[in-house]
């Protein structure tokens, strides 16, 4: 079965370097740089994993609320460097995060959360 990640990115270029690794992988990849139309691939597409990389605005509790609304299928994996307190870290695992990874890490991290996500 091919895993379905929906990335989105921060960067300023697309495909980022994370959706390129995550490509070469094996996953199949959708990298956007907006939030508002990722709702829309997640119903068509119902990707299994959806990282968010480097999104400030994934700190609003509302936004974990909309994910795990459109599927329960769905796990949320959050990479973010340092620079948020660690009581926003622990709201938005218990908002819905399955993971929260802080940057710069290592790819086999990432991949290595990715599969414990995806074997369950």
């Amino acid at each position: 079965m091919e895993i379905k990640i929906l990335l989105i990115d921060n960067s300023a270029e697309l495909p980022s370097e994370l959706a390129v690794m995550l490509f070469d992988a094996g996953y199949h990849v959708y990298n956007i740089a907006c939030q508002e139309d990722c709702f829309e691939i997640i119903q068509a597409n119902n990707p299994e994993i959806i990282i968010f990389n480097n999104f400030s605005e994934t700190n609003n509790p509302e936004i974990f609320k909309k994910f795990k609304g459109v599927s329960e299928k769905n796990h949320i994996i959050f990479i973010s460097e340092n620079v948020y307190p660690e009581n926003k870290i622990k709201q938005n695992l218990e908002l819905g995060a399955d993971s929260y990874i802080l940057s710069p890490f290592n790819d086999e991290d990432l991949l290595l959360h990715i599969s414990s996500k995806t074997s369950q």
